[in-house]
């Protein structure tokens, strides 16, 4: 098994904002996220996914901070 950090900031939803996950099989999730790596990663031209991780921020804030940001991650494995 392997873990990445995918998003590493110092935010804050204590005031305000959600974070939703979810992990998917879905076929288009799947097919979309596999185009994606292959696309940007070269070396990999025969990535497949076979599983996918999504997680949003929605309206949160960095620690004194006062805007907010939406922040999406996608980890997939093949």
């Amino acid at each position: 098994m392997c873990i990445r950090d995918s998003f590493w900031a110092d935010v804050h939803n204590g005031i305000r904002g959600e974070i939703y996950y979810r992990e998917s099989t879905d076929p288009e999730l799947l097919r979309r996220a596999s185009k994606d790596i292959r696309k940007h990663f070269k070396d990999m031209s025969s990535f497949s996914a076979t599983w996918i991780f999504i997680v949003t921020w929605e309206e949160v804030t960095f620690y004194g901070g006062s805007s907010t940001t939406p922040v999406r991650a996608i980890s997939c494995a093949s």
